[in-house]
């Protein structure tokens, strides 16, 4: 399941296909690797939490691309950083249904795309950023309304960004999520 340990497509050296790569994270247990085998099997699969990070090549509407899955432990975020040089799209997860985690969800979001005070941002300002707000099949889920406003997603340097309910164990917008994915790929000339 997945390559361990090796950067989108051979990075952060170079690309070893033409492939786009699509950086998948988010907080720990919020989703990430089950949406990883969803979308790549089409069937949930049993995962354990990511330490370092999965890659599939995944199909969605006629387009291969590269899903990088990096783990979303406190430890292990250091990571995206890495996984991001290349990255010509970030779909991020979140847990709905885990409100009190939003603000924390929003930090990490915003050092991906901003850095931090020690590290500057190494992704391409002007990629699509999707968000899926994953456990949406939970009572205490949130809106997706507050979800975007909670990350800001307004002042982020994205291209275009997309909000979508999603419950990963059974594929609830899965495939509409990476197909706008896809779309949003296809305007930068990738087929």
């Amino acid at each position: 399941m997945g390559a361990a340990l090796s950067a989108c497509a051979g990075r952060p050296g170079g690309k070893d296909t033409d492939l786009p790569c699509v950086l998948l994270v988010g907080l720990d247990g919020s989703g990430t690797t089950t949406i990883l085998y969803h979308v790549k099997h089409g069937k949930r699969l049993e995962t354990i939490p990511t330490l370092g990070m999965n890659k599939e090549v995944v199909k969605v509407d006629g387009m291969d691309f590269e899903l990088y899955d990096v783990g979303g432990l406190e430890k292990v975020r250091a990571l995206w950083r890495t996984y991001s040089k290349e990255a010509n799209g970030v779909a991020y997860v979140v847990d709905s249904s885990d409100p009190s985690r939003l603000p924390q969800a929003a930090e990490e979001l915003k050092k991906l795309f901003f850095g931090d005070k020690k590290k500057k941002s190494l992704i391409v300002p002007d990629i699509p950023l999707l968000v899926l707000a994953n456990k949406q099949d939970l009572p205490e889920a949130v809106s997706i309304d507050q979800i975007a406003n909670d990350l800001e997603l307004h002042d982020l340097p994205v291209r275009n960004y997309k909000v979508l309910p999603t419950v990963a164990t059974d594929g609830t917008n899965l495939r509409d999520g990476f197909k706008w994915m896809v779309d949003q790929l296809k305007l930068y000339g990738y087929s």
